[in-house]
This record gives structure tokens, sequence and C-alpha cells, in this order.
């Protein structure tokens, strides 16, 4: 889930790292032998080969003996194997749900005053402390759902004059980015939170962001889950409100549709269109999807600043 209990993304699930999976493996492979028939293994050490092994995809058949394989590319092969193999978003709603227009309204008609966690609040302090430390003139950027930062590093690098804030409330997966993120971009600062308690505490203080990037968040594809999505939840004007250029990605252009129609009713032109940028996947997600020749969806709209 990304920040928060409802609309969470899903970066950083089932990851299979290439350089983990290289720096663990080592000796050699034989008699890999084609699809579900018996291996003969002669490997060191033999635990990770039969750990590779048993996770290999059922469904993936080799179409020749490899008398001789290093094992590294063994796991980067399951790996490969494994990683493409993600569905498309299936759904019982087949367009813009009939009832988006009116939840919108309602949301921007009104307040909304759940109260804002403890560890929200607590959360928030550490990001004030660490904007104060680094420069409150610099422009602030906000990952939500980073997962386990991937996305979040790379628009840290990509803009070294900025304050990049990723927002997780996964501490699973937020520890699993400081492993993998040994040494983060200076200007970037991994957080946990909940996204709708960290955005309104943001709002409050009036800040205002230059960019916020939403990518991959949870779909909630049943039709009943409208108010699960961030475009139906009573959180959708406080992401209006920080400003900004919003970006969100997808494998489900309809949730995308649906934030497109969400922004217009608040006036707010937004462009969607396949992603077809050449660069890097900026997520786990997106590399699946990708990798399983699914079109990723690209939304990108320019919030106005009040």
């Amino acid at each position: 889930m990304d920040g928060h209990a409802f609309s969470g993304a899903r970066d950083g699930k089932g990851e299979h790292d290439d350089e983990q999976a290289e720096a663990q493996a080592h000796g050699v492979l034989r008699g890999f032998k084609v699809g579900r028939a018996a291996f003969t293994v002669t490997v060191a050490p033999l635990g990770t080969a039969c750990h590779l092994l048993r996770k290999f995809h059922q469904g993936l058949a080799l179409t020749a003996l490899i008398p001789t394989m290093c094992l590294p590319q063994v796991a980067l092969m399951v790996r490969n194997a494994m990683f493409a193999n993600s569905r498309a978003v299936s759904s019982n709603q087949t367009g813009i749900h009939e009832d988006l227009e009116k939840v919108v309204r309602r949301h921007l008609a009104s307040v909304w005053r759940a109260p804002i966690a403890d560890h929200d609040h607590a959360s928030f302090e550490q990001v004030v402390t660490w904007r104060n430390e680094n420069g409150l003139e610099r422009p602030l950027m906000v990952d939500s759902g980073c997962g386990t930062g991937r996305s979040s590093v790379l628009l840290a690098q990509a803009n070294p004059e900025a304050l990049v804030i990723a927002v997780d409330q996964s501490a699973n997966r937020l520890e699993r980015g400081g492993r993998r993120w040994l040494q983060p971009p200076k200007n970037l600062l991994l957080v946990r939170a909940d996204c709708t308690g960290l955005w309104r505490l943001m709002q409050q203080q009036g800040w205002l962001l230059d960019r916020h990037q939403i990518l991959y968040p949870n779909p909630w594809p049943k039709s009943a889950h409208l108010k699960r999505r961030w475009h139906g939840h009573p959180v959708w004007p406080t992401v209006l409100a920080l400003g900004g250029e919003l970006e969100l990605r997808s494998n489900w252009p309809l949730y995308l549709q649906e934030v497109q129609a969400a922004l217009a009713i608040s006036g707010i032109e937004a462009v969607l269109s396949p992603l077809t940028t050449e660069a890097p996947a900026a997520t786990d997600f997106e590399e699946k999807y990708q990798a399983s020749g699914q079109t990723v969806w690209q939304l990108i709209a320019s919030l106005a600043r009040q």
C-alpha cells in the first residue's frame, strides 16, 4: 500500500534484485533439464540454487539442455521469467464511475475533519526539521507511496536543487529501501507516514509543492471501491491545494481517466497518454508491467498555486 490504508501504492512488493542475486550466487549449475523435468545440480552454495529453482516459474520451459551455466546467469533468468508475469487489472467497472462527479463535488464543498494520527504528527516534525536544516527556500517535491524509494532516488538525482520527501506507510518497505540505497542523495528524505495525514499537515502549514508524484497507486478496481481511490477520497481537495506539477502513473487507464475527470471538475486540465519515455523504469511495478507487455499510462497536470 502507499501512504495510506485505502489508496496505497504497490511499489516494492515481490522484488528480486539483480545485484543481490549475483552477490548470493557463486558456483556452477550443471544438467539444467527442460521444463519440469528433474534437475541435476552441482553447485556451491547448494542452498542458494535450490531456493532459486524452487521459485522457478511453473510455466517456464527451457527448450534445450544447458550443460553448463553460471549460477548468477540462472538467477537472472529465473528472476526475469518470474518478473514478467503481471496480469492486467480486472474490474467490473467498464467506464468512469457514474458517481464520480457527485463524490468529488461533495468533497470539494466540505472540509475533511478526521483526526490526524500522532505518528503522522511526529513524522511531520521530522520533515520540518530536515527541511529547516537543508533550506526552506529550495523547491519542494513529494513522492507519495514511494515503496522502497526507487522513484524517489531518481527524482532527487534529477533535481539536485530541490528537496524531495518520499512517503510510505510501510516500515518494511522503507527499511528495505534503506538497505537498497546505502548512499541515497543528500536532498532526499524517506519518511514513514500516512499520506492523508502528512498532506493535510503540509497544507495546514501553507506548504506549496513544485512537484507531486503518485506512481502506481492501488487501483481499487472494484466499482464499490471508488471512495478508496485518491480522487474519490475526502483528502482529494488537499492534493489540489498542495499545488505544483502533479503526475500519476498506472497500468489501468480507467483510473487515470477518472483522475482526469476529477481534475476537470475543478477546472484543471490534465494530459493523459501512454508512457513513451526511454528512461529507466521509475518503479519496480513499472518495470514489471513493461516486462509483461502492458502499456503504462501517465497523467500530468499543473495545479494552481494559490
